[in-house]
């Protein structure tokens, strides 16, 4: 049975860990990349409608929003995005196929900020801001920097700030995906999960899009006192599964 079809009868995880498992070799041969063309394109169609979900639910609560520069909270792909990804997949090379789905089909999600009545401070809200034009501009400070002493190795996307920042607390380096990448997914580092892309998005899905709120991954210092609100799983049940 093609992926897409045991995918769409909710073979989720499996399905995704069998095409992360084929690294590069998920775009050799032709009906296996289409295979893995739907599912991704259905898996970041439900991340879209999660976060139009999140948004619209947060907005009606009187959640307020904290992004510095006065962005929404949720932004669509720009008319002319297929372009600008085979613009800057020229520079930097291929990323993986659920980060160029996400660019194409979901946009950018900044879900920071806070309830007057959470006593809880680093929920990690869903990030995924990395737009096009800041990955051309890191880019070309990474390859000004290349052999030098500010060197940094391989070139990451950084998508999201960590869950220190998040809460305006300095912290760590940024959730960030390694480029050039043949794969259909990739490890988000720096997360604490330590775990993919497509796999962080599915935790954040879990958790109402504040995977904060699950315990046991932090220092005990930042770990929440009391249990997730009941908003959270009330989010989580209008969800749909990745």
């Amino acid at each position: 049975m093609p992926r897409i079809d045991r995918y769409i009868r909710g073979d989720h995880v499996q399905v995704w860990t069998e095409m992360t498992s084929l690294g590069g070799r998920v775009r050799e041969d032709e009906s296996t990349l289409a295979d893995a063309t739907a599912v991704v394109t259905e898996t970041m169609r439900r991340a879209r409608a999660n976060v139009v979900v999140l948004v619209a639910e947060l907005q009606a609560r009187g959640y307020r929003f904290e992004d510095p520069e006065g962005r929404t909270p949720f932004e669509p792909p720009a008319s002319d995005i297929v372009r600008q990804l085979d613009d800057l997949e020229q520079r930097i090379g291929p990323m993986p196929m659920a980060l160029r789905g996400w660019y194409e089909l979901v946009g950018r999600v900044n879900l920071v900020g806070s309830f007057p009545d959470w006593d809880y401070d680093y929920t990690d809200p869903l990030v995924v801001d990395a737009p096009v034009d800041y990955v051309l501009s890191e880019y070309d400070v990474w390859e000004h920097d290349r052999g030098t002493e500010w060197d940094r190795g391989v070139f990451a996307i950084d998508v999201a700030p960590d869950w220190l920042h998040k809460a305006n607390v300095s912290g760590g380096g940024p959730y960030a995906i390694e480029v050039p990448n043949h794969g259909v997914d990739a490890l988000l580092l720096a997360e604490p999960h330590m775990t993919s892309f497509v796999n962080y998005l599915r935790i954040a899905f879990q958790w109402g899009g504040f995977p904060g709120w699950e315990r046991g991954l932090r220092d005990d210092w930042a770990q929440p006192s009391s249990p997730p609100p009941e908003l959270i799983s009330d989010l989580r049940g209008r969800l749909i599964s990745l």
